[in-house]
């Protein structure tokens, strides 16, 4: 039998067994095989030997070209996939943050009734609302006086100190713009409680309405001093101008120092809180988007500001009503039940409290078929811009919007005013000459 060539000490071909010390080369590659391919016993290293007999040693040829093809040595660098798969992780969280989240904005937090609730939360819970806006009435009733009214509205804080202003327009049947009457109303009260107040336009409303010869030339001559005049009201110095008995001068300025300190921008915000809260579980306010609004008169059409929607209101009368009837009984409120109570006290007037207060119900509150009430809010902060009033009625159309806004306004007292018991005084001679004391003649005899 054939011995394996493997298995008998060799490698290659099998005459080459059993010859002791026989080197395997070509001839083509015998230099080379002395010089590249050296020997163990070349170094001077011994053989190894196995129970004391020693291998044979085999001196084999190394093809390069056979190495170099079947070990295929890669010695360029190793491509590094790292970065390439951090970015695709990085861009994979990214794409499902902006998914959910864009998920929860269209789907959660713009929910009309979450809308809705931001939009009166925030309201009560700002710190300070201005408004600014009108009513308008336009009759085409031929029995009608007027053809127009309008009223503007001012206001430039939800508490003290505050401005405010009323401008009334009012345009009569069949008549020109110079015959429109225009009566402007401005007030200011201070956090101290004095209030100033002013009213413009007198004359010239008289003027317009034709009464210059009706009234009397002592009428007219206390309108004209009235008329854009700046007139101071301190209730103390008011009662003390009055002669009020002490003890009533006190009840009543006790029951002024209650209000004014309920008007503080402290108590205010309370109060907002507290209304706020009682929202909360009362959410009497429902929505539903619009993209415009049409005027009550229907010549016009509105859309709302960049950022902005309109929402058509409805009402919850039921949690509407229980709103009301809890106000009476915050705490904020009975603190000033307790005010008015000690500051009348001395005098033994009726002391008040939360179930002095009439209860409303839902059938108190009911928005007319022909009334539409709109809010445009913020879509992405929820703040109430505006809430507009349309109504439609027979010969008669009704309009109206309040426009909000939430930086603090600076207050300041006129700068000329004169105190209004001047006023008062005045007026009491005018009365004096219109309405002279009657003095009846007695004659001794006759007593």
């Amino acid at each position: 039998m054939d011995e394996d060539p493997t298995t008998a000490g060799g490698v290659g071909d099998g005459n080459a067994q059993n010859e002791p010390d026989q080197t395997i080369q070509t001839a083509s590659n015998e230099e080379n095989s002395k010089t590249s391919n050296p020997t163990l016993s070349d170094h001077g290293a011994e053989p190894l030997t196995f129970g004391g007999h020693a291998p044979k040693r085999i001196n084999r040829e190394v093809d390069s070209k056979h190495v170099d093809h079947d070990l295929k040595l890669n010695t360029g660098e190793k491509k590094n996939h790292g970065p390439a798969i951090i970015i695709g992780i990085v861009l994979g969280v990214i794409l499902l943050l902006f998914g959910g989240l864009a998920f929860w904005f269209f789907a959660i937090y713009s929910n009309p009734d979450k809308v809705a609730f931001d939009a009166v939360e925030h309201f009560f819970a700002a710190e300070n609302v201005s408004m600014n806006g009108g009513f308008s009435l336009i009759s085409q009733d031929e029995d009608s006086p007027f053809e127009l009214a309008i009223l503007q509205l001012e206001s430039s804080s939800k508490s003290l100190p505050n401005s405010t202003k009323a401008i009334l327009l009012v345009t009569p049947k069949d008549a020109d713009e110079s015959e429109a009457i225009r009566l402007e109303l401005g007030t200011v009260q201070l956090s101290d409680g004095i209030a100033y107040i002013q009213l413009s336009g007198i004359m010239d409303a008289i003027e317009a309405a034709g009464l210059n010869e009706a009234l009397a030339e002592n009428i007219l001559d206390l309108a004209e001093e009235v008329d854009n005049e700046w007139w101071q009201i301190s209730v103390p110095d008011l009662l003390a101008h009055l002669e009020a008995p002490s003890d009533e001068a006190d009840a009543l300025n006790g029951i002024y120092t209650c209000a004014v300190n309920l008007a503080s921008p402290e108590n205010s915000n309370r109060l907002s809180q507290a209304a706020g809260d009682l929202y909360r579980s009362n959410k009497f306010v429902t929505v539903e988007p619009v993209k415009s609004i049409t005027d009550a008169s229907g010549a016009g059409e509105s859309t709302p500001n960049s950022g902005y929607a309109y929402y058509e209101v409805g009402l919850d009368t039921v949690a509407l009503a229980s709103f009301i009837n809890a106000l009476p009984s915050t705490e904020i409120a009975n603190e000033f039940y307790d005010c008015y109570n000690s500051a009348i006290a001395d005098l033994g007037g009726d002391k008040i409290n939360a179930t002095d207060f009439d209860e409303v119900s839902s059938d108190d509150f009911e928005i007319p078929e022909d009334t539409h009430i709109y809010l445009e809010i913020s879509k992405f902060s929820h703040e109430l811009r505006s809430v507009t009033i349309e109504q439609g009625m027979d010969g008669t159309s009704f309009s109206g919007g309040i426009l909000f806004t939430y930086a603090t306004e600076a207050v300041e007292e006129p700068a000329d005013y004169r105190p209004i018991t001047d006023l008062i005084d005045e007026i009491t001679e005018l009365i004096s000459e219109l309405y002279p004391p009657i003095t009846i003649d007695v004659d001794e005899e006759d007593e």
